[in-house]
């Protein structure tokens, strides 16, 4: 933890994250909250898929050090990607999203005016970064049902859980487990799966859980390979994701890793961070980087993170 302040502040906003109506209200409340405490930070919109990346560079090379980022996983990861190569830079979540994986995991505050105080508080915590074929993320990703899944929801014009949800639904009846060969610490098995997910924290977006017991400074990934549920059966047990036990159920097993290997002979999809991602090949090899991001959270923060 830390306790170093940051001078020099930059907020990179992302306008199409999350439903646009409740973000377009957000950041209107946010950028008055500015004016209001006289705070001069300079705002930067981002304008398409990958430039809060170009943005947060940038600010990098004029010698910005504290990083508040307005938006959803996507758009954190767009900027954290650019802060890991920089130990002493720091990173500050206003979460508009339609998941907010890492906000949630952290219970980072709703309200702008509650967010944007966390932000400029010095208080900070390290977490780890997961590496999917060299690509960070830093809440979760995966492959299979749920890499479908966001590929289509990007492709689709509305936004939030009920868009997504709905997304699932007209997928899930037709969709067919993949056959996947997984190797761990030189031990290799093959399973058939509707995904297999790499959680670095215990939140998957909109407070569901597949992994409760992950953790971003546990030094280590939960790597959760899922079976297909029977479609009556699924019925009655989709309200355990809410009650964070579906784990519990014979479908799901979780495994700790530091490092892994899967390899496939499928097309398949790919997510990180929920956002659709090209897999150009047939191979992942997954492992964690221990303590390599700062993030600001609340001083009271009691969690074991």
């Amino acid at each position: 933890m830390s306790e170093k302040n940051t001078h020099k502040r930059i907020i990179i906003i992302n306008p199409r994250a999350g439903k646009q109506k409740r973000t377009s209200a957000l950041i209107s409340e946010l950028l008055h909250l500015l004016e209001k405490k006289s705070l001069f930070i300079p705002v930067k919109f981002s304008e398409y898929a990958g430039h809060a990346s170009v943005l947060a560079q940038e600010a990098i090379e004029k010698g910005y050090d504290h990083f508040i980022v307005v938006g959803g996983d996507g758009t954190i990861n767009d900027v954290a990607s650019v802060l890991i190569k920089y130990p002493e830079k720091t990173l500050a979540l206003v979460a508009t999203g339609s998941g907010n994986g890492l906000a949630n995991y952290f219970q980072l505050p709703c309200s702008p005016e509650a967010a944007l105080e966390v932000a400029l508080q010095p208080h900070t915590v390290s977490i780890d970064v997961g590496w999917v074929n060299e690509i960070p993320f830093f809440s979760v990703a995966g492959i299979g049902f749920d890499a479908l899944i966001a590929r289509r929801f990007a492709q689709s014009k509305g936004r939030g859980f009920f868009n997504y949800f709905i997304n699932v639904v007209k997928t899930y009846p037709f969709y067919k487990p993949k056959t996947y060969s997984i190797t761990i610490d030189n031990k290799t098995f093959i399973t058939k799966a509707l995904l297999i997910t790499f959680s670095n924290s215990n939140q998957y977006g909109n407070q569901i859980s597949l992994a409760p017991q992950a953790s971003p400074s546990d030094g280590m990934l939960h790597m959760i390979v899922m079976k297909k549920i029977p479609l009556w059966l699924a019925l009655l047990l989709w309200p355990l994701l809410f009650l964070k036990i579906l784990h519990k159920t014979p479908f799901v097993k979780i495994y700790p890793i530091h490092e892994a290997t899967i390899q496939f002979h499928h097309r398949d999809y790919l997510h990180i961070d929920g956002d659709p991602y090209p897999l150009k090949q047939k191979k992942l090899h997954i492992r964690v980087q221990p303590a390599s991001l700062k993030i600001h959270i609340p001083s009271y923060e009691s969690k074991d993170i």
